[in-house]
């Protein structure tokens, strides 16, 4: 799908194309449509954070870094900017530094009620028995896991079969108890 940044396009129209694009999962060209952003509003720190995530998901993780970095020099309080750096920072300390260049599929940003908490019927909690730091910093949010069940505990997993950690109990047991029947 061709885009319509080429003209004079207005800020606002170049803003939600490049989303467009992002939430589609076409990387190369949000990449590009946030790039022209940039050379118009040098210090447009939104279009920064979205180039970021564009390198991240077409895994130019050095480059995702400098946008960032970029980002949080034109805005200091940027905590888009700040969080992703430091989550950056944990994939490149990876002993085995796997990402870098890795072959995987492109994800496609979910739409932003993908989630919605309520009352009575949500919870947030932190997994039990936590994969390492550096294999939880891949998992973006939003991204969608597997529900596995083994042995009467739930576990969440990636798509690339990564055991994430365990939801702890009561809430894993009873989980579990709802999904085997």
């Amino acid at each position: 799908m061709a885009t319509k940044t080429k003209g004079k396009s207005t800020k606002r129209q170049m803003i939600a194309e490049a989303q467009t694009a992002a939430a589609e999962g076409r990387w190369e060209e949000s990449l590009a449509i946030n790039d022209r952003i940039i050379e118009r509003f040098p210090r447009e720190a939104e279009a920064l954070n979205r180039k970021g995530r564009a390198h991240i998901e077409l895994r130019q993780l050095g480059s995702a870094r400098d946008a960032y970095a970029e980002a949080l020099k034109a805005d200091p309080a940027n905590m888009i900017a700040r969080r992703n750096l430091q989550r950056l920072e944990m994939l490149y300390n990876r002993a085995d530094g796997t990402l870098e260049g890795a072959e995987t599929a492109h994800t496609i940003l979910p739409k932003a009620n993908t989630f919605i908490e309520e009352v009575g019927k949500t919870w947030v909690d932190e997994l039990a028995n936590p994969a390492d730091l550096s294999h939880l910093a891949e998992v973006s949010p939003g991204e969608q896991l597997q529900i596995v069940v083994e042995d009467g505990k739930v576990f969440l997993v990636s798509d690339d079969g990564l055991r994430l950690g365990e939801v702890g109990a009561p809430i894993g047991q009873r989980m579990a108890d709802l999904m085997e029947g």
